[in-house]
C-alpha cells in the first residue's frame, strides 16, 4: 500500500489462517481485494489465483514475511515491462538480512547488474507479464512447494521470453520463523529432480 508513482491493485490471500489475517487487512485497507481459503492451498495455487484475478499487467508477488524497501520499486519495474516487449518477467533485488546461508543475505549479497538477463527469479521477489503467465499455464502446482519458479522460467525462457535483474532497491524477506522445515527437504530435493 506504500508503493507510489502508479495506480495498483493489491490482492491478499489468506491461506486458511486462523488468526483474523482478513480481517485485519479489510479493517486497514479497505481497498484490497482479499482472498480467503477455507482450506489450505499453498502458495503456488494462490499465485496462479493472482494472475487470474487480477486486472493489472503486471503481476509482483510478495511473501507474507517479506517487505518492499522503497516506495517506487513497482513503478521502476512496470516502466522496465513497459519499455521491453521481451521482458516476461523480472528478478527483483532481494536480501534476507536474518538468514546466514542465503546467497542474498547482507553477508554475501547477490552481485548481478540490473539489466543484466538471467535464468530464473526467486519467488519472494519477482514480477511476470500476466498475460505471459496465463499462456504459459502459470506454475505447475504440482510442485506444491519449492523449486517451481525455476521450472516456470523454463518454460517462459522456451517460449523466447527473457527474465531481467530489476534495478530497484531490494526486497527485504525475513524468512519466517514458522517455515517447516521436513516439508522443504522433502518437495525441494523432490522438485529439484
Amino acid at each position: 500500500m506504500a508503493q507510489r508513482g502508479l495506480e495498483i491493485e493489491v490482492l491478499v490471500y489468506d491461506d486458511a489462517s486462523d488468526d483474523g489475517t482478513a480481517d485485519f487487512i479489510l479493517d486497514r485497507w479497505p481497498e484490497c481485494r482479499v482472498y480467503e481459503s477455507s482450506l489450505r492451498t499453498g502458495y503456488i495455487v494462490n499465485r496462479n489465483r493472482g494472475f487470474q484475478d487480477s486486472d493489472a499487467p503486471f503481476v509482483f508477488s510478495l511473501d507474507d514475511d517479506a517487505y518492499f524497501s522503497s516506495p517506487d520499486t513497482v513503478a521502476r519495474v512496470v516502466d522496465w515491462f513497459s519499455t521491453d516487449a521481451t521482458i516476461g518477467a523480472m528478478a527483483i533485488p532481494y536480501i534476507e538480512p536474518n538468514d546466514k546461508r542465503s546467497l542474498s543475505s547482507l553477508n554475501r549479497p547477490f552481485s548481478e547488474k540490473p539489466g543484466t538477463e538471467l535464468k530464473s527469479f526467486v519467488g519472494c521477489a519477482h514480477a511476470v507479464r500476466r498475460d505471459v503467465a496465463l499462456a504459459l499455464g502459470g506454475y505447475r502446482e504440482f510442485f506444491v512447494h519449492q523449486h517451481e519458479e525455476r521450472e516456470f522460467c523454463l518454460r517462459m525462457r522456451a517460449a523466447g521470453w527473457r527474465i531481467v535483474y530489476a534495478d530497484t532497491p531490494p526486497i527485504v524477506h525475513m524468512v519466517s520463523g514458522k517455515r517447516e522445515p521436513q516439508r522443504i527437504t522433502r518437495y525441494g530435493g523432490r522438485n529439484q529432480i
